[in-house]
Formats: structure tokens, C-alpha cells, sequence
């Protein structure tokens, strides 16, 4: 793991506001690191400089209290919310595109958040997507 770590993956702000104890299994913290070795890690390289995630492991209790969906692969480890430091978070999803159609990196989903600021990616060892892509609320406020 060379620019991600788990704990970056466990941090949140939710979940200090609020006193949960975000703890994965051994189960998702496998998947975490799987996530940052083959996407997250990738990507970063790629993009050349500073990704930031605004969401990775999420308990059952901290994903009920930010609003995630009730099967979310983020309760999993498969997933994270990340974000450019530098905010061209339009030129990082079309980098991840490339990467996925050159076939860098494998994903379940994808999809861009413009709204708020934020590439959703899933990665499922057992399930990618031949066209994961997906484009939400690409205008911006």
C-alpha cells in the first residue's frame, strides 16, 4: 500500500460526532486492503498527485446514521468516496475511465457526484462491470 492506508478507509467525522466505533472484520479489512492495492493505489499513481476520501469503511451503525444504502459495499470494505485535493474531480473520473478501458483497474461502480465533490468506486473481486460508469448530479451548485 503505497499512498492509501486503512485507517484513512476508517476515518470519519460521522462516526467521532457521534461516538461509533467504526471497526471492520477481518472480512472487510481484507477487502480494504484489496481496494487500495488494486484500485486506489493505481489511481493515485496515475493521477500524480494528492487523492483525499471522504468515506471508506462504514460499520452498520455509521452507515444507517449517514444515510447509506442498507446493502452498501462500503459495509463490505469494496468501496470508497474519493475526491482530488486539487477539486478537478471531473478530470479524475475520466482518468479512472481509462483506467478501467485499458483494464488498469477493475470495477463493480463508479460514478461522479459533481454536486458534492466525490467519485463513488466499488470494487467486488467477484463482480466487475464490462461499462460500471455512471454520471450523477453533474451539475454544479
Amino acid at each position: 500500500m503505497k499512498y492509501f492506508t486503512i485507517d484513512e478507509l476508517l476515518r470519519s467525522h460521522v462516526a467521532q460526532q457521534y461516538g461509533i466505533v467504526n471497526v471492520p472484520t477481518p472480512n472487510a479489512l481484507c477487502n480494504l486492503r484489496v481496494l487500495i492495492e488494486a484500485v486506489l493505489d493505481p489511481v493515485r499513481e496515475a493521477w500524480g498527485s494528492p487523492i483525499l476520501v471522504s468515506s471508506g469503511y462504514r460499520c452498520e451503525e455509521l452507515n444507517r446514521k449517514v444515510g447509506g444504502a442498507k446493502y452498501s459495499f462500503h459495509r463490505l470494505g469494496m468501496a470508497a468516496d474519493i475526491y482530488p485535493k486539487n477539486g478537478y474531480t471531473e478530470k479524475l473520473y475520466k482518468l479512472i475511465e481509462h483506467l478501467f478501458c485499458t483494464r488498469k483497474i477493475g470495477l463493480t461502480e463508479c460514478y461522479m457526484d459533481a454536486k458534492r465533490g466525490y467519485i463513488h468506486i466499488t470494487h467486488n473481486c467477484e463482480e466487475f462491470n464490462e461499462w460500471p460508469f455512471l454520471t450523477l448530479n453533474t451539475k454544479q451548485a
